[in-house]
């Protein structure tokens, strides 16, 4: 039932909204999670204020070694592939990494559709960071069939085609015909059924 709101409480609701508005137009910047504020608004506009949290799956790891310093384009051809976007190369996707490395890939499912931002913002509070384009490769090469099940996104790898200002990331799809390696725009939701590769923060990737 709709409830009529007035007097101090009027005052009090609208007095908060503009400290959050002050907040963001701050100079130095908003100091909190703006990605989590959004969703904790949408969630408050829609009359939900329970828990906003993103809900999510309990990944398993997957143990993969990694040459960081291998060229995209070779680990690409390791991994076999039936179709694989053109752009993804060493010179739209280069890396920082260096040298070779054993991690531990795990896959994390929202169980709802949400956005680049978010789900970035989410790893990070969770204590991930994203995969990279060659932790993806290296997982696509020694578990070929998981992709089968369900696309798998690495954020930590985006390529901006400086053209049509479009930014994309590379993800692995498939199905009972083939395997694919695709790149997709970062912008608007990502459905639920994606898996988004993420890799336990290490101190170096704090200190990044």
């Amino acid at each position: 039932m709709a409830q009529r709101v007035a007097g101090e409480m009027y005052e009090g609701i609208t007095g908060q909204l503009f400290e959050i508005a002050r907040q963001l137009r701050q100079s130095n910047g908003y100091p909190f999670d703006p990605v989590r504020l959004r969703r904790h608004l949408q969630a408050a506009i829609e009359g939900q204020f329970g828990g906003t949290a993103v809900a999510w799956t309990v990944p398993a790891a997957y143990p993969i070694v990694v040459n960081y310093d291998l060229p995209v384009e070779a680990a690409v051809k390791l991994g076999r592939y039936d179709w694989m976007n053109e752009n993804i190369t060493s010179e739209h996707f280069p890396t920082r990494r260096k040298g070779t490395a054993e991690v531990a890939v795990e896959l994390i499912h929202f169980n709802e559709g949400i956005s680049i931002g978010e789900a970035v913002g989410e790893l990070d509070r969770m204590g991930y960071r994203p995969a990279e384009l060659h932790e993806l490769l290296a997982f696509g090469e020694k578990y070929p069939d998981v992709q089968r099940e369900f696309p798998i996104v690495a954020l930590g790898s985006v390529w901006d085609d400086q053209i049509g200002y479009r930014c994309f990331v590379p993800y692995l799809h498939g199905n009972g015909l083939g395997r694919r390696l695709f790149l997709n725009w970062v912008e608007g939701d990502w459905r639920e059924f994606y898996r988004f590769a993420a890799v336990r923060k290490a101190a170096r990737d704090a200190a990044a």
